[in-house]
């Protein structure tokens, strides 16, 4: 008989998932038949602290179940076929297996809590080098943040256990309850992905479902269904000719979101074509007057249609649709209309308001493919550009978050009575802790954005906005300098390889703003775009033309 050879990443999913069972069925028979009963040759056990062990049981349960089903739906289908992966994750798997061992102890289990948030961090590490090749790493560096993030709770459960150790057992394992709680729900909620999805585009075989989508959201349908509110919708069906027609011509392009076991059926599907039809385009009213000037001048995509599979809402098809649009087309600008009269598309609305697209126009008819005194938005997206940061700036605020929380517990460790100079300890080294929060915030949430009439620069809770017009000059600069701070300079960059700019409100005196995009030749090079009114001089730097030729 031929037994059929499996590859290194297929041991890796079937060993890890075999052992998850192997596992999970040994945890279970530690606490049934030698954890959670009364020991009688104990006349100090009492009925709390039988509860408590019940709840330890049910959290480590609920922990090793959560990694289970995390592995099955969303991580093993990812997995590269390397030894490291297969440590980090053994590793994993040993320290869920300790947690069936000393759920009984607290302390401990609060351990354990914070070694599996740093195996957590290396294997998400160790995944983002293996897809330094694909580059598929951008979109998943918030990822490795709420890791982080994770630890710093769990280290904080641990000092609350270590410090609070005379309370009940009940109590402590509940706080570890509700931190992994807030670990799974808050901290990851953003980051996680659609996965066991395939972005391709759109193939022959496919047309008749991309069809049937299409038409089960026209609006004709919708209407049908009393299903308005809430539902997005086209103006009018479509056929399989005119899918064909518009796939056979230059302009319009179809990608699918399809099943990874069944590429056959499509989920969602979204169209994209390289300009605004010059019919449509002459319409628009602009929000500003260079609106127009601007989408010709950058690379443009214009979504036509995007559209789900009813019975598909909710998984998130449609932001997998988009978040390859973006990684496949890094330096486009999109943009795409919105019904708004007679009817209000507000679905729409809402999805791309939260992806970022403004009202740059709008459109109006009498008469728009079968609707009379029609109206939409034409709503873009603007371009967006990541900060550059210097190693040094990124491990800042990640040696004031862990440093305090190590002295603090030096300090429990040294001193464990309660003595009046942990105060003393405790103060500065909590405001350093919320410093380093802060810088956390402000530098991982540092991004750059150009409009058609603005630049904005948002750094966490900081946001700044300089009209194009009042730019007078861009000047490429590496020096470590403009990271710190001044009197009238505001400083938007965590790496020395920054850009001055000097701009002039009216009846102002000059001020100056440093940034720091990942990408500075392309950012000024859209800056110039942007603002024709700015032109180069030299070595890349900008500089408005009265100047210039003064």
């Amino acid at each position: 008989m031929v037994v059929p050879a499996r590859t290194d990443a297929n041991f890796i999913k079937v060993f890890v998932h075999e052992v998850y069972v192997v596992l999970l069925a040994i945890g279970l028979a530690e606490v049934v038949f030698r954890g959670i009963q009364p020991d009688l040759s104990d006349p100090g056990l009492t009925v709390s602290d039988n509860v408590a062990r019940i709840f330890g049981a049910l959290l480590v349960f609920w922990v090793f179940v959560s990694y289970w089903w995390l592995w099955s739906q969303y991580v093993k289908e990812e997995v590269r076929p390397t030894q490291r992966e297969l440590v980090f994750d053994f590793a994993i798997l040993i320290n869920l297996e300790l947690m069936f061992a000393y759920y009984k102890a607290p302390l401990v289990l609060g351990g354990l809590f914070v070694l599996l948030g740093f195996l957590d961090l290396f294997w998400v590490a160790n995944h983002l080098y293996e897809l330094r090749a694909t580059g598929e790493r951008a979109h998943r560096w918030k990822w490795v943040r709420a890791k982080f993030n994770a630890i710093v709770v769990y280290g904080l459960v641990l000092g609350l256990v270590w410090y609070f150790g005379s309370l009940p057992a009940l109590i402590l394992i509940l706080a570890m309850a509700v931190a992994f709680g807030c670990v799974r729900w808050f901290l990851f909620g953003e980051v996680k992905k659609i996965h066991g999805l395939v972005f391709r585009e759109a193939q022959e075989d496919d047309i008749a479902q991309i069809v049937k989508i299409h038409n089960d959201n026209a609006l004709e349908n919708v209407l049908n269904e009393r299903a308005r509110v809430g539902r997005g919708f086209f103006l009018k069906p479509t056929t399989e000719e005119d899918v064909r027609a518009a796939r056979t011509g230059t302009s319009e392009r179809f990608f699918v979101a399809v099943d990874l076991e069944d590429e056959r059926t499509v989920l969602g599907y979204v169209a994209t074509a390289n300009e605004i039809p010059r019919g449509i385009l002459d319409d628009v009213c602009w929000e500003s007057p260079g609106s127009k000037s601007f989408l010709s001048s950058v690379q443009h995509l214009h979504i036509t249609y995007v559209a789900v599979n009813p019975k598909q809402m909710g998984r998130g098809v449609g932001q997998f649709l988009y978040d390859h649009l973006y990684q496949t087309n890094p330096h486009c600008v999109f943009s795409a209309f919105m019904s708004t009269k007679p009817y209000l598309n507000s679905r729409s609305l809402a999805f791309h308001e939260n992806q970022g697209f403004k009202c740059w126009g709008y459109y109006c008819a009498t008469e728009f493919r079968g609707q009379r005194n029609y109206k939409s938005e034409l709503r873009v997206n603007a371009m967006h550009y990541a900060a550059k940061r210097d190693a040094w700036v990124t491990c800042l605020p990640i040696a004031l978050l862990t440093l305090p929380l190590i002295a603090l517990g030096l300090a429990f460790a040294l001193m464990p009575e309660w003595n009046p100079a942990l105060w003393v300890i405790g103060g500065p080294l909590l405001l350093l802790f919320l410093v380093g929060v802060a810088l956390q915030w402000t530098l991982f949430g540092m991004s750059y954005e150009i409009t058609s009439s603005h630049m904005i620069v948002r750094a966490g809770p900081l946001r700044q906005s300089i009209e194009l017009d009042a730019i007078v000059e861009a000047v490429p600069t590496s020096e470590a300098r403009y990271i710190l701070g001044g009197v009238w300079r505001f400083r938007y960059a965590s790496s020395a390889d920054a850009i001055l700019m000097k701009y002039q409100r009216a009846n102002e005196s000059s001020w100056e703003v440093v940034i720091s995009p990942v990408e500075k030749s392309r950012f000024l090079g859209d800056l110039a775009k942007a603002a024709p009114g700015l032109e180069d001089v030299g070595h890349g730097t900008l500089r408005r033309r009265s100047e210039s030729s003064a």
